[in-house]
This record gives C-alpha cells, structure tokens and sequence, in this order.
C-alpha cells in the first residue's frame, strides 16, 4: 500500500511538471512571437506558401494532445478529405491555432471535449475551436484580444498566465490576411473562428 501511494504521488508530481513545462514552452513562444509583432518585423518574416489544413491540424493537436490527456479532454476533429490547400505562413498559422487550441483545453472542464471543425467557405477556410467552458462575458467580448489581458474566468479558476495567448494568434492571423471571431456566452462555452484565404494576392 505504501508503495502504490508513492507511486501514485510520483506520477501526480510528474503530471505537475509536465504541465508547467507545456505552459513555460507556449510562454516562450508567445513572447518571441510578441517581440516580432511590436517591433514591426513580423511582416517581413512571412513566407506565404500554400499549405494543407489537414496537415496543420494534425501537427497542432498532436502538440496539444498531451496536456489534453492529462486533463482528461478529448480534442475532436472534424475536417474533410478534400479540402484546398490554404495560402498562409504555415509556422505562423500553427502557432496561432495551437494558442486558441491550448486556451480551449485549459479552459474546459475535465472529461470534456474539444472540438476543431474545418470548412471551406468560398474563398475562405475556416477552422472554428469549440470548448465547453464557462464561456466569456459580454463586456469581455472587445478585451480578450487585447495584450496582457486576463478574463475573469481565468481569475476565478485561478489559471495562471500572462494574457498573450490570444492577442498574439490575432496578430499573426491578420498578417496573413485573415482574421479571428469569437462567439460566446456565459455558461455556454466559447467558439474561436479562424478565416484563412485559400490563396494569396
């Protein structure tokens, strides 16, 4: 018994570190992203390529899917066979995605899911992130882009972090031409929008 308690201790510690690591490395890329952003660099950096949804999906969920496991959240994936290719910077539309991803699965419950739903709407593709989190407040909808903010929610439940995640994903999908929503109400999770054009001008 006393064996199976150390273990069972052991593995909780090893879950703790796993996450802060998780959080420490989103961090850090949070803030090499920030600083391209505010010293007006980023722009030039951009490769615009055409690039497979599918396979930035796939590479953003099987970063993710760890720290999902440990929470006990099921990321789901909806997304056609067929789909085109979209015109983006594929390390920048990953890490925006994977920032939205991240915040999906902190903020939802245990044994909950997560679900990315990929759609081609005309000269768009759209990857919409879905949790079944407390949702944001309506007074909170114009804020949550902004840098350093921090909702309530994230205060309540006492989720640490800086406020970046989100403002940083807004930044980069815009200097790729496209552009981020949110839907949400209090109780009723929250909905992230991303519009990708399917190619570049």
């Amino acid at each position: 018994t006393s064996d199976r308690s150390t273990n069972e201790q052991t593995r909780s510690i090893l879950r703790i570190l796993e996450d802060e690591t998780n959080r420490l490395n989103i961090l850090i890329r949070n803030l090499n992203a920030l600083l391209l952003v505010d010293s007006g660099t980023m722009v030039q950096k951009i490769e615009i390529q055409q690039h497979s949804i599918g396979k930035i999906i796939r590479q953003c969920t099987g970063s993710v899917s760890r720290f999902a496991k440990m929470r006990n959240v099921k990321i789901r994936t909806m997304i056609a066979d067929d789909l085109p290719d979209i015109a983006c910077d594929e390390e920048y539309t990953i890490k925006a995605i994977q920032n939205i991803l991240f915040n999906a699965v902190v903020f939802s419950p245990m044994e909950s899911d997560v679900t990315i739903l990929v759609r081609d709407e005309d000269y768009e593709m759209r990857v919409s992130i879905i949790d079944c989190g407390d949702g944001i407040d309506y007074d909170e909808h114009l804020k949550i882009f902004e840098k350093f903010y921090r909702g309530k929610t994230a205060k309540k439940l006492d989720i640490p972090g800086f406020g970046l995640g989100l403002y940083v994903a807004k930044k980069l999908i815009e200097a790729m031409d496209g552009n981020i929503t949110m839907l949400s109400r209090p109780g009723e999770g929250s909905q992230f929008n991303i519009r990708l054009p399917l190619e570049h001008f």
